[in-house]
């Protein structure tokens, strides 16, 4: 899972984060959390990260608008009960970047 931690420019106390997630259906569920991204198979978690950026925000992820700092890359695994899959303990492979957005 790629994470992207998005910072305002003039402030790195503030981020911004998912409020809710929504359905094809209509239905939406919280979220409260950066933004995530699964990564595809053999996707480097760089271009996850710029690919969730441009899907989620739109024309503000893309381009020059976006900062993504791949030198703040932090890497760690957890492993704990899936939020999808009650009961099925899975092991995640998690790479959080920080990046900026000009239009924030």
């Amino acid at each position: 899972v790629a994470k992207v931690n998005i910072l305002r420019c003039d402030c790195d106390a503030l981020h911004l984060v998912e409020a809710y997630q929504l359905m094809p259906d209509g239905r939406t569920r919280p979220r409260g959390m950066p933004l995530s991204e699964k990564l595809l198979h053999r996707e480097p978690p760089l271009t996850a990260a710029l690919r969730g950026l441009a899907e989620e925000l739109g024309p503000l992820g893309e381009g020059d608008k976006v900062r993504l700092d791949a030198s703040s890359l932090r890497q760690w695994r957890e492993t704990r009960e899936s939020r999808s899959y009650p009961t099925l303990v899975t092991c995640y492979n998690l790479h959080q970047f920080d990046a900026v957005v000009e239009a924030l």
